[in-house]
């Protein structure tokens, strides 16, 4: 696991460089020793300025249940309540940070980790859990979940008063320039220190990139993301509490989210996680911004790590030791159709290195469906390298119960909301997808409307709209979009439903 004592901790590297600072003054006289000085005193009035501008963008999390016992009073608050005494028969069930990231009017949209605010997820009509966050300026107010992704461990809170100050969100920093070595800025929660809003400051550096994560979710099937090796590795010790913190660099530029999953396992270190801000990450978090479920990309084939010496051919000019092995592909899947073939090796997506199955998913997962990707690929049985692209279509959702997501990308059609055929594992036609169903699926179908009239089922799925082939959400929107008379439904099994107009 990891070691007490970190080798890349940077402010016992300081502390050894004032010491040696000082010798030199016994020697060399007060002069050049303040000359030595100066770096180390710039660098502390950097420091000092950074942590104070952006604290403002960081608030105290909490996530709070009632007991059914004695409930705080109306006018209670809530983080001072809990310091005092339990017997209220609120019992606080995380404490953690959040960061700032917009603000429109009156409410506040507040980024955190997932896994803080899940008892709040609940549908157990017992559950009471209510999320408080606390600013800097010290003023407490109830949040909601505005959008939620259990995969990426990532949620989006939503503030709404009538007194919330004025505020700067955060500015993104590129997370795909760090480098093992650079500095950063953590402001988070350790431990519950900052009741008071005021959130507290480490400094530190990374010491690797794209780590994985040492926790998963609860479910088997949707692993974390982070499981797959997107975490940064930074030298600050991050323990309970330090989930959803803000890690900036030097330029004060937000460039991750502060995780405690090592302490979550049980596991205290002097080094810490975060979830990068990168280009894919960046791409999640507006997402749930807009308050829309977050969406994956797919293949819809099985891939498998390289076999020992398949790659022996390609040197010496290509020296990468291992990639991925296609193992099995669906019928009409996006790998299909783009001319992927068993036996294939793919080494890159997008020129980015895939060494294994689970670089490749990473990489392809972070794309989102509908984009493209080109995919690098050694064609076993011609003995070629070619270049393939992609266009992706949705990760399957095993479990949805803890999606949260209150906008819609596109407006139900007559009662009918549809998705990418692979949208739910539930609605899939058998677990190993060995077809890869031409068509959309329907999600939802409101009651009492011309679609529930008409006998559409969830879960059903319309491949044609009009003798017009849909495949995804936005096809199915922009065909059914001008249709005022009744249109006929042509689903997989060829079954014709004739939709009326409202």
């Amino acid at each position: 696991m990891f070691s007490r004592t970190s080798p890349n901790d940077f402010l016992a590297f300081l502390l050894r460089a004032w010491i040696r600072v000082w010798c030199i003054v016994a020697f060399c006289g007060n002069s050049f020793a303040q000359d030595a000085l100066n770096p180390l005193i710039q660098l502390e009035s950097h420091l000092q300025t950074l942590i104070a501008e952006k604290s403002p963008n960081l608030v105290a999390l909490l996530v709070l249940t009632n007991s059914n016992a004695k409930p705080l009073s109306i006018n209670a608050e809530p983080f001072d309540a809990i310091t005092s005494s339990m017997g209220t028969g609120q019992y606080p069930l995380r404490f953690g940070s959040g960061v700032i990231m917009k603000q429109v009017g009156n409410d506040l949209f507040i980024l955190t980790n997932a896994h803080l605010i899940e008892p709040a997820l609940s549908t157990s009509p017992d559950s009471t859990t209510k999320i408080y966050i606390r600013s800097a300026s010290r003023q407490t107010y109830l949040a909601t979940v505005f959008a939620s992704d259990p995969r990426s461990d990532l949620s989006i809170l939503k503030v709404t008063a009538t007194n919330i100050e004025n505020t700067k969100p955060v500015e993104f920093g590129n997370a795909d320039e760090l480098k093992r070595g650079s500095l950063v800025v953590a402001l988070c929660n350790p431990l519950a220190l900052a009741r008071d809003g005021q959130c507290s400051s480490s400094l530190g550096m990374i010491s690797n990139l794209g780590r994985q994560a040492l926790a998963v979710s609860q479910n088997n099937t949707d692993e974390l993301i982070h499981a797959l090796g997107t975490l940064l590795h930074v030298d600050c010790k991050l323990p309970l509490g330090t989930s959803g913190g803000a890690l900036f660099n030097l330029n004060g530029k937000f460039v991750g989210l502060t995780t405690s999953l090592a302490a979550i396992e049980g596991y205290e270190s002097n080094s810490g996680f975060a979830i990068p801000m990168d280009a894919g990450m960046q791409r999640i978090v507006e997402t749930l911004l807009n308050g829309y479920e977050v969406e994956y990309g797919f293949l819809g084939m099985t891939p498998d790590n390289s076999l020992p010496g398949e790659l022996n051919e390609l040197r010496p000019s290509m020296t990468q030791p291992s990639a991925t092995r296609v193992s099995r592909i669906s019928t009409n899947s996006p790998a299909a159709k783009a001319g992927l073939e068993v036996g294939d090796v793919i080494l890159s997506v997008n020129q980015t290195t895939v060494y294994g199955k689970s670089d490749l998913i990473r990489e392809l997962s972070l794309l989102g469906p509908s984009n493209s990707a080109d995919l690098l690929v050694w064609r076993n049985k011609t003995r070629n390298l070619d270049t393939l692209t992609v266009t992706l279509g949705k990760w399957p959702v095993y479990d949805d119960t803890k999606l949260v997501a209150t906008q819609q990308r596109f407006e139900d059609w007559r009662g009918i909301r549809v998705d990418y055929p692979t949208a739910r594992q539930r609605y899939l036609p058998d677990r190993f997808l060995t077809d890869y169903p031409k068509g959309v699926v329907v999600t939802f179908i409101a009651p009492n409307s011309v679609a529930s009239q008409a006998n559409l089922k969830v879960g059903q799925f319309i491949a044609k709209v009009n003798h017009q082939s849909v495949e995804t959400p936005a096809e199915f929107d922009a065909t059914v979009a001008k249709l005022l008379e009744t249109v006929k439904l042509t689903l997989l099994d060829e079954t014709v439903i004739e939709i009326l107009p409202n």
